[in-house]
Parts: structure tokens; C-alpha cells; sequence
């Protein structure tokens, strides 16, 4: 305790003098002060080292001392937090001074995981061209290292090294190289990882279909829809596992999704139409039906615009379990009276989740099994409905689970119209509904 009370002075003294000149002595003494840091002790001597480096701007001689010093610390028996907090104030310095001592340290399997905390996510060019370096000719561990940290940096430059790495001999390297890939999401990365799918190693390939489940939403995000879409089309083939070609196919049905309209922001009805004495906007939700007097008959709140293939997102809420309501899609008012007729999405006692056809052929097309949905709804609070049209097929989810898949076998059958929110005609009721947004779907040229 004497001695790490001495170290906390001295830093302190150091600290309360950075106004005045620092030497090289001092240097040494303020670094040489945190060689015993550990986190659970005062910052004191790590501040004034932090202070000591703010005032070497400018002064060569001073900043040659703590670069040396702070070399020094790396190659010591310090404490780990010590070296840790060494390596990133030597890169605080300056590349110029930090290079020397840590490009060394990038191929030395006891000291690249110091190195690569100093460079981090640092986006400086020096940074980078150092770690691309190192990789080059890298093995064992800081080979490792390295692939995993330019990943993490989603450095473009690194993907021709890497795609060699993953094509290679050493598996625990091709791994890392291969998710590396996966992170950085580019054309060519998306290139190499193909490769990787075939690689005669298990251990590769497994890394690689997760890698390139990444790699294509990543595609994706930056607005190639074209190379995400061929990503998983492959990934959806019959020879991957069933979990790879679900979160396949469910990208390449995001693959199809346009720009995400808003419906409902919360504030305003511009996009609807409706009785509004029945419809009203309560604490940003759209609030259909009464709590004090019965609805008088199922009524509907419609957007002004029809839709044909999209993928419409909400999220719902009855007011008790006795309410009843619904999502119309592909839907026609019907003149001269309020009601709507189409395809619904069921919601509130028994028909959570279900396929209704609303006043047009009066039957449930797709009963959802209701001790399954029970189990992953809240009846009681928001629940978030997705619905889905594309052709004949209509699909429904319920808080993430399929709860309907029907394909409609007449072609006579209106796939387009408006959309409508419902509130069921009967004993006072209220329905709500709010972060409404609807992507079309739009074929990929």
C-alpha cells in the first residue's frame, strides 16, 4: 500500500505541475508511476500521463522520452490494465511515434491483442495500412487477431488478404477470415465468401453461411439488392441446413421491399379516410369505437391509396378480451353503406391471427391455431401484426410467428384495394393501432 500510495503522490505532483515545463525525467517518472495500475486503484497516475502527453504537442525531444517510456512499459512485466491503457495513449501520440513499437507487436502472438486495442477502430490510414500489413505475413494467433479486427473495422482493402486466408490451410484462421469477410459486406467480400461455401471443411463452410447471411443484409443496407438477393437465393437451396435457408428466404423476401412508407406517424390521418366520429388519434395511436356506448355496426378507418403486393407492418391492441377488430387488405368499400369488403386479418377473442373474408364470402379462409398464438401475444397489451401480399399468397405474423400462409385459388379475386382498420359493431369497445408502415414489394431488375 506504501508503495502504490507513493506512485498516487508523485503521479499527483506530475498532474498539479503540467502547467509547468515536463523533461524527459519526468516522462519516465510519470510512466513508470502506473507500471502497478490496476482498475480498482485512482486514475490519478493515468491522468497524469494523459496530461503529460497534452503537453508534448510540438516538443520532439519530450514526446521521443514518453514514446521510448511508454515501449518500455509494453515490454515489462506491467499489469495488464497498465500495457492496455500504455498501448492506447502510445497511438494518442501520434502514428509517428506509435508505429515502430507496435508493428512489431501486430506478429507476436504474446503482444497483438495490446496492439490491436491501440489501433482499435482508430479510422486513420496509418492505422489500417499497418494492420493490412501485418496481416500479410502474420500466423497463429496475430493472424487471428488481425482478420478479426479488420472486420471489425469493415475494412474494404483487407478483403483480397482475407479471401486468401479463407481459401487456405490454417482452419482457425480461415474462420476468422471468413467472418471477417461476412462483416464487411462488399461485392468482392460477397465473391470470396462463395468460395468459402464450397471449401471441402466443414468447419469453413459453417462459417461460412453465417458470414454470408451478413454479408448480404449488409449488401442489402447499402442498396444492392441485386448481389443480396443472388446471396440468398443460394443460401435458400436445399443443400443447406433448415435454419440457414429460413433466414434466407426471409431476406430474399426483403430483398423485394421498396422504401418504407408511413401510414400513421403518430400525429396526423393524411393518409386515411373515415368516419371520425367513430375514429379519432389518442396518445399516439388511431382509436376506433367507444368505451361508454355500443358500435353501432362494424366500421372502418381505409387509406385513401390501394395496394397490391407489399408487406404492411402495425402494431395492435383491443381494448379488452371481448373486443373484436381487424386489419383489411386488398379490400373495396361498398357504396352507399360503411361496410368494406375483402380479406381481413383477424384480431380479438378466438381470431387472433386468423384469415377472414369481410362481408364477401363471410368464412374464416385460414383458422390460426389459437393455443399456439395464445402463447405469443399479449391480449391485453401491444402486439405487432406483419401481413404480407405478393400474388395469390397472403401471409400473416403475430408478434414474429407465422400464424397464417394462404394462397387464394380464384383468380377472380381482387388483388388489390385499400387497406382498413376495423372496429367491430356490438357492445362497447375500442380498438387501436399505431406505427403503421407499409414497403411495397418491388420486383428486382
Amino acid at each position: 500500500m506504501i508503495v502504490r500510495s507513493v506512485a498516487i503522490m508523485t503521479a499527483l505532483a506530475l498532474c498539479a505541475g503540467a502547467a509547468s515545463a515536463q523533461t524527459p525525467e519526468d516522462a519516465a517518472k510519470s510512466i513508470a508511476a502506473i507500471a502497478g495500475y490496476d482498475r480498482s486503484q485512482s486514475r490519478a497516475p493515468l491522468i497524469a500521463v494523459e496530461e503529460l502527453i497534452r503537453d508534448a504537442k510540438g516538443n520532439a525531444e519530450l514526446r521521443r522520452a514518453i514514446g521510448g517510456a511508454l515501449a518500455e512499459l509494453l515490454a515489462s512485466n506491467a499489469t495488464q490494465d497498465a500495457r492496455l491503457f500504455a498501448a492506447r495513449q502510445l497511438w494518442i501520440l501520434g502514428p509517428g511515434d506509435a508505429l515502430p513499437v507496435l508493428k512489431p507487436m501486430l506478429l507476436d502472438d504474446d503482444a497483438v491483442d495490446l496492439a490491436c486495442y491501440a489501433l482499435g477502430q482508430d479510422p486513420a490510414p496509418e492505422a489500417g495500412q499497418a494492420l493490412r500489413e501485418a496481416l500479410a505475413v502474420a500466423d497463429g494467433k496475430a493472424r487471428i487477431a488481425l482478420a478479426n479486427l479488420l472486420g471489425e473495422r469493415r475494412d474494404p482493402e483487407a478483403v483480397p488478404a482475407l479471401c486468401t486466408i479463407a481459401n487456405g490451410s490454417d482452419l482457425p484462421a480461415a474462420c476468422a477470415a471468413v467472418r471477417a469477410l461476412g462483416k464487411i459486406g462488399t461485392e468482392a467480400a460477397a465473391d470470396g465468401l462463395v468460395k468459402s461455401l464450397e471449401s471441402p471443411e466443414a468447419t469453413v463452410r459453417s462459417s461460412a453461411m453465417d458470414a454470408s447471411l451478413l454479408c448480404a443484409e449488409a449488401l442489402l443496407t447499402g442498396g444492392n439488392r441485386v448481389q443480396a438477393a443472388a446471396m440468398y437465393t443460394q443460401l435458400a437451396g436445399e443443400t443447406y441446413p433448415a435454419a440457414v435457408r429460413k433466414a434466407a428466404n426471409l431476406g430474399l423476401n426483403n430483398t423485394k421491399l421498396g422504401p418504407p412508407l408511413v401510414l400513421f406517424d403518430g400525429q396526423n390521418l393524411e393518409h386515411w379516410e373515415g368516419n371520425l366520429e367513430i375514429w379519432r388519434i389518442e396518445n399516439g395511436a388511431i382509436v376506433g369505437g367507444s368505451l361508454e356506448n355500443p358500435v353501432p355496426h362494424n366500421d372502418f378507418l381505409c387509406t385513401k391509396e390501394t395496394f397490391d403486393n407489399f408487406e404492411l407492418r402495425l402494431r395492435v391492441k383491443l381494448s379488452s378480451p371481448e373486443a373484436n377488430a381487424g386489419i383489411q387488405i386488398r379490400s373495396q368499400r361498398e357504396p352507399g353503406t360503411p361496410a368494406v369488403l375483402g380479406y381481413q386479418a383477424d384480431m380479438g377473442q378466438t381470431y387472433w391471427g386468423c384469415l377472414y373474408d369481410e362481408h364477401r364470402r363471410d368464412q374464416i379462409l385460414v383458422n390460426a391455431d389459437q393455443e399456439t398464438v395464445r402463447n405469443v401475444i399479449d391480449p391485453g397489451d401491444w402486439n405487432e401484426y406483419v401481413i404480407r401480399c405478393e400474388g395469390p399468397r397472403i401471409q400473416l405474423w403475430m408478434n414474429g410467428h407465422l400464424t397464417a400462409d394462404y394462397t387464394e385459388p380464384d383468380d377472380t379475386i381482387p388483388r388489390k384495394g385499400i387497406i382498413g382498420l376495423q372496429i367491430h359493431g356490438g357492445p362497447p369497445s375500442q380498438a387501436y393501432y399505431r406505427d403503421i408502415v407499409l414497403r411495397r414489394i418491388v420486383p428486382i431488375e
